[in-house]
Order: C-alpha cells, then structure tokens, then sequence
C-alpha cells in the first residue's frame, strides 16, 4: 500500500488466515481498518466456513456450493456484488427478472450453465449490460470428491 502510495502503482494481495487467537478479527482487520485513511485501499472481511461432505439423502453439493459463490465473485472480480448495478445469476427466471430491474451499464455474473439466446442477448445490448462468466473451477475439487463432476 506505501509502495502504491509512492509511485502509484496497483498492486493487490489478499491476505488469508486461520484466525488463530483471532488474530485476523482483533489485530490484522483493526491495523488496517485504521490506516485506511492514510493508505487508501479496498478493504474487505469474509469469513468462511467449514462446508462437510454431503450424506446420500441431502442435496447435490454444487447447488449447497452455490450459497458461496457471491463472495467468490467478489474476491475474483474485487468488487461489490450490490444487485443494482452488480448482480449474480443463478437461474434463468433470475435473469428475466435482472434484465427488467439492473440499471444501464451494470454487470452480471453468470455461470456457464445459463444459455442466452438471441432475444436476452438483444436484451443485454440494448441495455448496454456487461457479461462476466462464473468460472466452474471455483469448487472444481470439491465436485470431484463426491463424484458430481
């Protein structure tokens, strides 16, 4: 942050923790939180947790997986997912919906398995929308584990 300060450059990290003696929530986040001022930087916290393995009688992982993907698009695209002008799509009704309500110019998020035919791509154009597609590796091992790829 002092290096982009001084020679106004872009350099990005992402910093990971165990939390160990909650370190991230007492120390890190508070250290940075108060040079924000001084060293402008986008400052984020997610805090993630254990997902287990499924039984047989409990539903398909990738949908359970999909609980998480806002905060993975975020991370990825280092933005905010704000459902005016950032939105995710996960169904084809979602994408109805989000072509009638986003606002000129906004972005959508939206995964490989959601086919846009010529009158949502017209759609798209004509609201002057941006596409970005949900990359299938964000839980590509996970999948592979209990066989759903």
């Amino acid at each position: 942050m002092e290096l982009n300060k001084e020679d106004g450059g872009n350099r990005k990290y992402i910093l990971c923790t165990n939390n160990e003696n909650n370190i991230c929530e007492k120390i890190t986040y508070q250290r940075m939180k108060n040079i924000q001022e001084d060293l402008p930087h986008n400052l984020k916290y997610y805090k993630t947790e254990f997902i287990p393995k499924l039984s047989e009688d409990e539903e398909i992982l990738s949908s359970k997986l999909l609980d998480y993907i806002k905060e993975m698009v975020e991370l990825e695209n280092m933005c905010e997912i704000d459902g005016n002008s950032r939105r995710i799509i996960l169904s084809d009704e979602n994408l109805k919906i989000a072509l009638t309500e986003m606002e000129e110019g906004g972005v959508l998020y939206i995964p490989s398995f959601i086919l846009l035919n010529n009158e949502i791509k017209d759609s798209i154009e004509e609201r002057k929308l941006e596409i970005v597609t949900i990359p299938d590796y964000y839980f590509t091992e996970e999948l592979r584990e209990v066989n759903e790829l």
